[in-house]
C-alpha cells in the first residue's frame, strides 16, 4: 500500500519556493497532500487527508517544531499524525 509509512523528503528547497506533492492509495484515491515552503531557516509545512507521515529535510535536522502540531523525532525529522489538516512550521 503507497500510503502506508510515508517518508517525505526535501531535497534541496531554494527560499522562497514552494515544494508539493501527493500520495496515492493502491486504488488511486487521494491520501495525502503535503505542501512546503522554505523561508530562511523555517519551513511552513501544510498536510492535506488521512494518512500519517514523516517529513525530513534532506542533509538537515530539524531542530524545533515552531507552532503547530507534529512530533520531532530523534534523527531530525518530524512526524504528523493521519488528521484531516496539520500546519506548522519547523526550523533546522
Amino acid at each position: 500500500d503507497y500510503a502506508k509509512d510515508v517518508v517525505l523528503e526535501v531535497y534541496e528547497l531554494q527560499d522562497g519556493v514552494t515544494a508539493e506533492t501527493c500520495v496515492y492509495d493502491a486504488d488511486q484515491k487521494l491520501q495525502l497532500q503535503v505542501q512546503v515552503t522554505r523561508k530562511g531557516k523555517q519551513y511552513a509545512i501544510c498536510a492535506e487527508g488521512q494518512v500519517s507521515c514523516r517529513i525530513q529535510i534532506s542533509n538537515q535536522r530539524i531542530a524545533a517544531i515552531v507552532s503547530g502540531d507534529g512530533v520531532l523525532d530523534r534523527d531530525g525529522s518530524v512526524r504528523l499524525s493521519g488528521a484531516t489538516k496539520a500546519v506548522l512550521t519547523v526550523e533546522i
